[in-house]
C-alpha cells in the first residue's frame, strides 16, 4: 500500500518517479482496496500489509489509525491483519510510538551505515545530511521497547565497507539488517554496481563471516534466506498449470500493490509507476472500479503474464539456481535487459546467486560435523 508517493528526502538512488508529488491516499481508497480483495477471492487466512514507495510517515499518524481499522472490518474475522512500515525515520516520535506499540506495527528502518556511509546518498531535499535524524529516530524507538529492523543500500561507497556497516550495526543496537543492492530500476537507470559482482560477493561473504560469529546480536536477512531455501527449498505452487518453485514476484496477485489513487498492480512492487514501450503502464485497473481479480481476463494483464511465464521458463531451462529462486525479479530483467522473458540479471547475480552460493559453502562445511553426529547416534 502507497499511502503517498512524497518523501521527505532525496536519495540519489530512488526508484520513485513520482516522490515529490505529495498526494495522499483516502479512506475510500483504503476500504475499497480490503474489500476488493476480499470480493475477489484474493485473502487468506492472514494478509501483510507493507507501506512503502514514498515515505510512510508523510501520511498523518491518524491516517493509519482509521486504516488499520477499516482494514479489519472489511477484512472480517476470518482473516488477520498484519501491518508494517518501511521509513528513513526521520518523522519517529513519541507519537508514532505509541502507534507502533498499540497497533503491533512491524518497523523497518532505512539507513545505509556509518554517517559517512550514509550521507553521501540520502540527503534533504536541500542537500544536507540525514544520519543524525536517522538515528534520533531510531534511539525513540529503542528507547519505547520498539522492535525493528534495517534496511541498507549497498553502493559502491559501500561495497567495500563491510566491517564498518556491521559495526556500526553492533554500536547502534540494530538487531537485523537486510542488504538491498544499488538496482537499475524506475527512475533509476544505471546501478553503481554494474560489472561489481565479485565486489558484491566478497561483502556479503565478509558480512554472513561477522554476523556468523555473533548470532545473537545480529541477523542479516540474505543469510537466513540462503540458508533455508539451500537446506529446504522453496515450497512448491502451481502457477498457469505448471509447478514451480513459490515466488510471489511471478504468481498473480501473491504480492499486490495499490497506490495512492488506487490503482493497482501485481507482480514485482516497482512496477506500480513505470511505464513500458510494449505495454503501457503496469496498474491492470483501480479498486474503486470493478473487481482485481477481473484483470486476469484482459489483454493488457495477458500480454504482462505471458512474457513474465516465458522469463520464468527460461530460468528453468537455463539457470541451476531456479529451484531456490524461482525465476527471479521480473521488474530486473524489464529493466535491465528491456524484457521480462529472459533468465539471468545482475540483480540475480548480485543478490540471489552470490548468498546461494556462500550459504552452500557454509552447509558443505558443517556436513563432516552433521555426519559424525548422525553416525555416534
Amino acid at each position: 500500500m502507497q499511502p503517498t508517493p512524497f518523501c521527505n528526502i532525496a536519495c540519489d538512488y530512488c526508484y520513485l518517479a513520482e516522490r515529490d508529488v505529495a498526494r495522499f491516499m483516502s479512506d475510500d481508497v483504503v476500504r475499497a482496496a480490503i474489500r476488493n480483495a476480499r470480493d475477489s477471492g484474493l485473502l487468506g487466512r492472514e494478509l501483510n500489509v507493507v507501506w512503502h514507495a514514498g515515505e510512510p510517515l508523510a501520511a498523518p499518524a491518524a491516517f493509519y489509525e482509521r486504516a488499520f481499522d477499516i482494514m479489519a472490518e472489511e477484512a472480517g474475522a476470518a482473516t488477520a491483519v498484519r501491518h508494517s512500515i518501511q521509513t528513513n525515520a526521520m518523522l519517529i516520535d513519541e507519537r508514532w510510538c505509541e502507534l507502533f506499540r498499540r497497533r503491533n506495527v512491524h518497523v523497518g528502518v532505512s539507513v545505509d551505515g556509518p554517517a559517512e556511509i550514509h550521507d553521501r546518498h540520502r540527503k534533504t531535499r536541500d542537500g544536507r545530511p540525514t544520519h543524525a535524524r536517522v538515528m534520533h529516530g531510531i534511539e525513540q524507538l529503542q528507547r519505547a521497547g520498539i522492535a525493528f529492523d534495517a534496511i541498507a543500500v549497498v553502493t559502491d561507497g559501500s561495497v567495500e565497507r563491510a566491517d564498518a556497516i556491521v559495526d556500526f550495526c553492533l554500536a547502534a543496537g540494530i538487531p537485523a539488517i537486510g542488504f538491498n543492492v544499488d538496482e537499475q530500476e524506475g527512475v533509476r537507470t544505471n546501478s553503481s554496481l554494474a560489472g561489481a559482482d565479485a565486489s558484491v560477493a566478497a561483502f556479503f561473504e565478509r558480512v554472513f563471516e561477522r554476523a556468523a560469529a555473533v548470532p545473537d546480536q545480529l541477523r542479516v536477512r540474505e543469510l537466513h534466506e540462503a540458508v533455508g531455501r539451500v537446506a529446504a527449498g522453496l515450497p512448491v505452487v502451481t502457477v498457469a498449470g505448471q509447478p514451480t518453485p513459490a515466488n510471489p514476484q511471478v504468481v498473480p496477485f501473491a504480492t499486490t500493490t495499490v497506490d495512492c489513487v488506487g490503482r493497482f498492480s501485481c507482480f514485482s512492487p516497482e512496477l506500480i509507476d513505470q511505464r513500458h514501450a510494449d505495454y503501457g503502464s503496469f496498474d491492470f485497473g483501480d479498486v474503486l472500479h470493478g473487481l482485481m481479480i477481473d484483470a486476469l481476463a484482459t489483454d493488457r494483464f495477458a500480454a504482462v503474464f505471458d512474457d513474465i511465464l516465458a522469463g520464468n521458463e527460461a530460468c528453468r531451462n537455463a539457470c541451476p539456481y531456479f529451484s531456490v529462486c524461482g525465476g527471479g525479479s521480473p521488474v530486473n530483467k524489464l529493466n535491465e535487459r528491456g524484457s521480462f522473458r529472459v533468465a539471468e540479471t545482475r540483480y540475480c547475480r548480485q543478490t540471489i546467486q552470490a548468498p546461494i552460493e556462500l550459504a552452500m559453502q557454509a552447509l558443505e562445511a558443517e556436513l563432516p560435523a552433521v555426519r559424525a553426529a548422525i553416525a555416534i547416534g
